[in-house]
């Protein structure tokens, strides 16, 4: 009995033996697959942030600029070819480990933008403009009528403050009866600039210009001054109201998507 007591202790003793021993080796060659991951990362980092052009390497990441050498030393001692097949790098093979975490930051910024894409095409999401115009539809007679308002303010505003600068222009004693109200300060025919300066209310910037620069002194027409201002207003005017009044109310929006889809297809470009 005794005998067989020694022999079972000494079966489990040798069991016990060799599941450490396998233990050991498998961990070691474990941590050498580890090692040898860590290194083929590392080296793939460097050739990614190491491009060569026209001869000479460029550095794109300063922990590997910090790292790695193009002559070997005692340091640097493991050799590197990078892509364009002649360049040799030498790196520091004691860095492996801070290369690692650098080439894992890198990888995983890389997949920033291929997850983003991948959220925007697989929600695909656009703009319902025909349910919009249907379900908006109700409001267009009013809209056209707002829009009809609006023209016949323009005209007749325009028609108003232009016979108001031609009188103030042409006729002195309507200027000097302006000129008397600006220095009154009334409220209802006056207003104030951020400057603290008082102009006229009914008269446009361009005819008090005109009377202030147009002087016989000067020798300048005030009313030549007064047209080369406001032709420019009547021009934009005249574009305005033929697109209000022709329904062409998506030309100008044309002309910008148009100009921004020519941006757009330029900014894709340098993403892809």
């Amino acid at each position: 009995m005794n005998n067989w007591g020694i022999r079972i202790r000494g079966l489990i003793i040798t069991i016990l033996a060799l599941v450490l021993m396998f233990t050991f080796v498998g961990s070691v060659y474990a941590d050498d697959d580890t090692d040898l991951e860590r290194k083929s990362e590392v080296e793939k980092f460097i050739v990614a942030t190491c491009p060569v052009q026209s001869g000479k390497v460029k550095y794109i990441n300063g922990t590997v600029k910090a790292y790695v050498s193009e002559e070997a030393d005692e340091l640097h001692t493991v050799q590197i070819t990078l892509n364009d097949g002649k360049t040799v790098l030498y790196y520091n093979p004691s860095g492996v480990d801070i290369l690692y975490r650098q080439a894992v930051k890198y990888n995983e910024s890389g997949k920033v933008g291929e997850k983003v894409s991948d959220i925007t095409n697989n929600m695909n999401i656009e703009a319902d403009t025909g349910g919009a115009a249907i379900m908006l539809s109700g409001f267009k007679p009013i809209l056209e009528l707002a829009i009809g308002v609006l023209v016949v303010l323009i005209i007749f505003g325009m028609a108003l403050f232009t016979s108001l600068d031609v009188c103030y222009i042409a006729l002195p004693i309507f200027r000097n009866k302006a000129e008397e109200v600006r220095q009154s300060g009334s409220s209802w025919a006056t207003s104030k600039t951020s400057n603290g300066d008082v102009k006229l209310r009914w008269i446009t910037d361009d005819a008090q210009y005109a009377i202030s620069e147009g002087t016989i002194d000067s020798g300048k027409s005030p009313w030549k001054l007064y047209f080369k201002r406001r032709i420019t207003s009547y021009i934009f005017l005249g574009i305005i109201l033929f697109v209000l009044l022709t329904g062409n109310i998506s030309i100008i929006t044309d002309i910008a998507i148009n100009a921004i889809a020519g941006i757009m297809d330029i900014l894709s470009g340098l993403a892809s």
